[in-house]
Order: C-alpha cells, then sequence, then structure tokens
C-alpha cells in the first residue's frame, strides 16, 4: 500500500504562489490583452458592424487565437511546475456509454433548466446575458459568421477549457483535498465568465464536471458534455424563434429521458465528503498571487454585470 508522502507547509505556499503567479498570466491574456486590442481596432475601423466581413473574421480568428494561448500557455506552466503529465487526466475514461448518456441528459437538463430560470429572474433583475459562453467570448451571433468561427465556437473552446479547469487546476489542487478543489474549480471557472448570470450557471454545471471527472479519472467525457451544452444553447438562441415549437419538444424529450435515467438510477451520483481542510483553503486564499487573480476576476465580473454592454474581446461584439 503507498503511503501519502507529507508535505511542508513552505512547499504547499510555495506551490500556491505558483498557481497564483499562473492565474495572474491567465487572466492578463484573457481579459487585460484583449481589452487592449479591442480599443486598437475600435480607434482604426470603429464598431465591428462597421468592418468588412474579411476584418470581422481577422477579429474573431485573433479573439479565438488570443484566448487558446492564453489559457494554454499558463495552464502548461502550472502543470509543469506541479510535476503534472497531461495522461494524468486526458485519458481513456473508466464509464460506459450508457452513464455518459446519463449524465449528458441530466447536464443538459440542468443546464436548460437553470437558464429558464435566470431568464425569468432577469425580467425583475438584470444580472447580464444569461445565454452561458465558452470563457472570454459572448454569445453573440457575429462569432457564428462562418462554418469555422463556429465550429471554434462550439467544439475548440470546451477542449481548452476543460483541459486549463477539470484538468490541470483540479489535478494541483486535488492532491490536498477534493472537496475544497472541486469549490476553488468552480468559483474561478465562473468568475471568468462574462455577467453575474452566466457565473451562476457555470458555477453550477463546473461542481457537475468536477464530480464527473473524478468519477472517471478523465476530462475526455467533460469535454464531450461541455460540446453537446454549446450545442444546445447554439439551437436555443439562434433557432427557438423561427422553430419553437421543434427547440421546445427537443427541451422536453431531454427532461423526459433525463427522468428515465434517475428512475431507473442509471445516472451514478458522486458523493464528496464535505470536509474541507480550513488550513489548505486558507493557504491558498491568502497567496498574494492567488488575492490579485480573484480581484481581477470580480473586477472583470462586476464590470460587464454592471454595465450590461460586452465589448468586443471582454463580452463579445
Amino acid at each position: 500500500m503507498r503511503k501519502k508522502r507529507k508535505v511542508s507547509i513552505t512547499a504547499v505556499k510555495r506551490q500556491f504562489s505558483a498557481v497564483g503567479l499562473s492565474l495572474i498570466l491567465y487572466v492578463l491574456f484573457v481579459i487585460a490583452a484583449p481589452l487592449v486590442i479591442s480599443y486598437y481596432l475600435h480607434v482604426e475601423f470603429g464598431d465591428f458592424v462597421n468592418m468588412a466581413k474579411n476584418q470581422q473574421l481577422i477579429a474573431i480568428y485573433s479573439t479565438f487565437l488570443i484566448l487558446i494561448i492564453g489559457t494554454i500557455i499558463p495552464f502548461w506552466i502550472m502543470m509543469k511546475s506541479s510535476r503534472i503529465r497531461f495522461t494524468d487526466f486526458y485519458r481513456k475514461s473508466n464509464i460506459t456509454w450508457l452513464e455518459f448518456f446519463a449524465d449528458l441528459l441530466v447536464y443538459l437538463s440542468l443546464g436548460t433548466g437553470l437558464l429558464f430560470i435566470l431568464s425569468t429572474f432577469n425580467g425583475y433583475f438584470n444580472l447580464g446575458d444569461v445565454f452561458i459562453s465558452p470563457i472570454g467570448i459572448s454569445s453573440s451571433s457575429y462569432y457564428y459568421i462562418s462554418t469555422i468561427t463556429t465550429i471554434l465556437y462550439i467544439v475548440a473552446m470546451p477542449f481548452v477549457e476543460e483541459f486549463a479547469f477539470r484538468g490541470v487546476l483540479l489535478r494541483v489542487l486535488g492532491r490536498y483535498n477534493n472537496f475544497f478543489a472541486m469549490i476553488t474549480v468552480s468559483l474561478i471557472y465562473a468568475l471568468m465568465h462574462k455577467t453575474l448570470s452566466q457565473a451562476i450557471i457555470a458555477f453550477v454545471l463546473s461542481i457537475f464536471l468536477v464530480k464527473l471527472t473524478l468519477r472517471s479519472h478523465s476530462i475526455q467525457p467533460s469535454i464531450f458534455i461541455n460540446i453537446c451544452f454549446n450545442l444546445v444553447t447554439f439551437v436555443l438562441r439562434f433557432f427557438i424563434t423561427d422553430h419553437y415549437y421543434l427547440v421546445l419538444g427537443m427541451i422536453i424529450l431531454i427532461y423526459v429521458l433525463c427522468l428515465v435515467m434517475l428512475l431507473t438510477k442509471t445516472y451514478r451520483r458522486v458523493r464528496l465528503k464535505r470536509s474541507p481542510n480550513r488550513l489548505i483553503a486558507r493557504l491558498f486564499y491568502t497567496r498574494i498571487t492567488v488575492v490579485i487573480a480573484l480581484l481581477g476576476m470580480f473586477i472583470a465580473l462586476g464590470y460587464n454585470t454592471y454595465t450590461s454592454f460586452f465589448p468586443m474581446f471582454t463580452g463579445g461584439f
């Protein structure tokens, strides 16, 4: 039986400080750098709508390039500094296809349910756009102006997000306590979204994906579930007006199948002991680098929610 390796508090502090540095770099890439480029494009070309089609494509491709590189580099640094291998979390899943189908249905039901609830709530208190989208991107229709941009939006970004959050960050923090890791990963993932409405949905869905990753020992299931949810939100946003009954039928079918999976106990719940290590949590959240990174995330989220207007790159077009 393998013995647990003892780690000194100094070593833990050092690792958490390194995690904070990677998160600061991530925030600078995903929030600050795109904002500077957005300002330049606005000064150079004016409103996005007034740009020529090729200029629009260049702007959008630049967005995706910055977001992909700006996510991979910081978390790759985090992965290497923590001595984690890519194959530690990206490998063949140990769940069956039927279990995966049950997880997918429960996730889609949960996600669409939250969308409808917050859409109704926003009728009284506007908390920003509820249509959750990949980090750093809005759900604006401008991102679908070509087949390539649509594929990048729906398919490519989930790979990057799952690598970063349910892959590297969960693996690093999960060394100390899974419950602490689940809450922290989900909090950071939520804060990186554009509005408070999106953050609430992202936090709840991330809890689900973290549990799925811990159960399957791989991020592959969460990647494909994330892709499917992006596809469903795409359908809801752009087809519900012209094909209302068809989309409504699809949602009802998802709910019915989800209910069947729950009643037949095909869906396997993961229960984590609610025993967060308070020392580990205190060590993490008191690192100055972590505080700076979280502060940047809170400021960006608050600003976008308050203004309810999302410029290019920091909320989209």
